[in-house]
């Protein structure tokens, strides 16, 4: 079923082809790694010369940073488009998109851009950076 369990969660991982819902289950899933947050500017309150001023912020963007691993299988087709997407150079934009097992819920669908730590290891590590590159949001 491809069921990965993650830190006490299980999550799904599907790629496709960008501009797409991603609809190809990464069956050889290792780990998923999700960390959601936000960039911030300050928004600092002035003194009024007997206070000091007040460090505030506010939040202007928010990212996600996705990594997973997988297994390297030789003659597997989806080890041969995960890497074939993180090594080429021209159109290297792919769809993905990581689903709770638990919920159903969608964590993050979108157009990613792909990079692999050592593509000559047995674990492949992936990292995917949400691009708009093909014209499609991600969702997260």
């Amino acid at each position: 079923m491809g069921l990965v369990t993650v830190a006490r969660y299980e999550r799904q991982v599907f790629y496709g082809t960008a501009g797409t819902t991603a609809a190809t289950q990464i069956l050889t899933l290792r780990e998923v790694d999700l960390n959601f947050s936000h960039d911030y500017d300050p928004t600092d309150v002035r003194g009024d010369g007997t206070t000091i001023p007040l460090g505030t912020e506010q939040a202007v963007k928010r990212t996600c940073e996705i990594k997973f691993k997988t297994l390297h299988k030789k003659s597997d087709s989806v080890t041969t488009a995960l890497l074939a997407a993180a090594l080429h150079a021209s159109s290297p934009a792919i769809a993905l998109k990581v689903v709770s097992f638990l919920t159903g819920a969608v964590l993050f669908d979108g157009d990613v851009i792909l990079d692999v730590a050592d593509p000559d290891m047995r674990e492949l590590e992936f990292t995917a950076h949400p691009t708009l590159e093909s014209g499609r949001n991600p969702v997260f």
